[in-house]
């Protein structure tokens, strides 16, 4: 494997900037007993961060990072991906002593990837004999967004209690395609689709954490938050009356036992930690919490990729 990086940064007082980029590159290797492992591929990756400030009490940051890959052999799994292409943005503003807390945080997102893969590279196929024997010819493709934005007020600080509150909200939306066709014995399928169907999440909830210091060897912070979370299937229900590759085919409420495909959560979560330093070498901790957490798209939505 060989992996080269370059940066540029430049800078003054009142703002900075960075651009780099990397190429890695790595080819097939061999396990202990001699077998040949396709692991090769092509992996590019771009970053620009820049900063400033605005006035004496606030500053906005900026950061964009490009991920190309191309011809990555996955050993052990059904699909090498052909390409992948990763965008990725986020914006940070902070206010310092705005006037209604200590700390004003802004910070937004917006990340998307896609990428197309295949099973039928001529390594795949010596790791997963069973293909040829099905005459199988598999192709895949993805694309997966998700953006967001958290604002947060902080007040005190950490020696006197400092408390933080704030919202944000988490929007993703994906879809993968799994385009198979094969033989197993009288079963035939032919450019059968085993998808992850269009499909979105919109989760904003609401946060809060307390930090206080009890004395000088003991801290103790607690927080929790409350979400609300709605998934569901913006795909047309008559593209998905025929689906996998059973025969005859299924829909996906078939498959998914339920046409019910429109879900609500709320989910609370909550934690309490101490530490306590003991001598200046030994801190010790104690934690404990609860939390709730919603199924994800493929979790609920996946047609049997």
């Amino acid at each position: 494997q060989v992996y080269g990086r370059q940066a540029v940064s430049a800078g003054d007082t009142d703002w900075g900037a960075r651009f780099a980029y990397g190429h890695r590159t790595g080819n097939d290797y061999r396990s202990g007993d001699g077998t040949s492992i396709p692991a090769s591929y092509n992996s590019r990756d771009f970053d620009v961060a820049f900063g400033c400030e605005l006035t004496a009490d606030s500053h906005v940051e900026f950061n964009y990072l490009r991920l190309d890959q191309t011809n990555v052999e996955l050993p052990g799994q059904a699909f090498d991906i052909d390409w992948l292409v990763t965008d990725g943005y986020e914006v940070k503003y902070v206010v310092e002593d705005p006037g209604i807390g200590d700390r004003w945080i802004i910070d937004a997102w917006y990340n998307r990837t896609r990428l197309e893969g295949n099973a039928q590279n001529p390594s795949k196929r010596r790791m997963f004999p069973l293909y040829d024997l099905l005459g199988f010819v598999g192709n895949t493709s993805v694309d997966s967004e998700s953006s967001g934005f958290r604002t947060a007020l902080t007040w005190g600080d950490a020696e006197s209690g400092q408390l933080v509150t704030g919202v944000d909200l988490r929007y993703i939306r994906q879809s993968l395609d799994e385009i198979t066709s094969g033989r197993f014995g009288f079963a035939i399928w032919d450019h059968a689709n085993s998808p992850i169907p269009p499909s979105h999440t919109v989760n904003p909830g609401l946060f809060a954490e307390y930090l206080q210091t009890l004395s000088d060897d003991l801290r103790v912070r607690a927080g929790g938050r409350l979400d609300t979370y709605r998934a569901a299937i913006t795909e047309s229900p008559a593209n998905l009356q025929s689906l996998g590759t059973q025969t005859p085919q299924m829909s996906l409420a078939d498959i998914l036992g339920t046409d019910q495909w429109t879900q609500n959560f709320t989910l609370p979560s909550i934690f309490l930690t101490g530490e306590y330093d003991v001598t200046d070498c030994w801190t010790a901790t104690a934690a404990a919490g609860f939390a709730e957490q919603a199924p994800s798209l493929t979790d609920m939505y996946a047609a049997q990729p």
